[in-house]
């Protein structure tokens, strides 16, 4: 399914949109063509050049529709893939290249374009997303002065031993831009806390997998 779901999101969508522009560009080519080489009305009329800007008109129309089609459309394709890879870690077995795929998925809060809701979880379950310790390298404000969706996730990497908490930002843009903040959860006797691991921002065509750096 996520081979399909990335066959989508870097062949299908863009190449449709790369298909529109070229036949725009054929189209245009060739009345171009017709104008110079057909002077009188006759010429024009025998070349089909009415029909051609016809049909050039709906390329227009048809390269705006798919516009307005294409933003929410690679958008959500981004957003749906990051969930994906967040739910899937391949560990493997060390016999021969022998793998298997388990869900280090352990909790999670959002996505949410109230973001302020989300910040209020994590508080009310500090215990678990030790807000405070979050708050301490992350500027909440600054990070949601521009719309978007925030989403908190916790990880087990049962293969490594580690937790993390990550969180994402998927911005309300044209083309999909993805903040994501991570971070690795220690653990003694008495104490939990945080060390800030990476923070990265994603640009399509950035893989959305690239939001979960462990």
């Amino acid at each position: 399914m996520i081979i399909g779901l990335y066959l989508i999101y870097y062949a299908l969508l863009p190449g449709i949109l790369i298909f529109i522009l070229y036949k725009i560009r054929s189209k245009k080519k060739m009345i171009k063509g017709i104008g110079y080489f057909n002077k009188d009305e006759e010429g024009i009329k025998k070349s089909g050049l009415d029909e051609n800007k016809d049909e050039l008109q709906k390329l227009k129309v048809g390269f705006v529709v798919f516009i307005l089609l294409f933003i929410p459309a690679i958008n959500f394709m981004s957003f749906h893939l990051t969930e994906v890879t967040m739910e899937r870690e391949r560990m493997f077995t060390g016999h021969g290249f022998r793998s298997i795929v388990y869900d280090p998925l352990d909790h999670q809060i959002g996505p949410s374009l109230d973001t302020d809701s989300v910040i209020e979880e994590m508080e009310e379950n500090n215990e678990t997303w030790l807000t405070e310790d979050i708050k301490e390298e992350v500027d909440f404000d600054d990070l949601t002065r521009i719309p978007g969706m925030l989403s908190a996730y916790y990880l087990d990497k049962r293969h490594e031993g580690t937790e993390h908490i990550v969180l994402t930002y998927h911005y309300l843009s044209p083309i999909p831009i993805t903040r994501s903040i991570a971070f690795r959860v220690w653990e003694d006797d008495d104490e939990t806390w945080l060390s800030l691991e990476e923070e990265r921002t994603l640009v399509y065509p950035m893989s959305p997998s690239w939001a979960d750096p462990f």
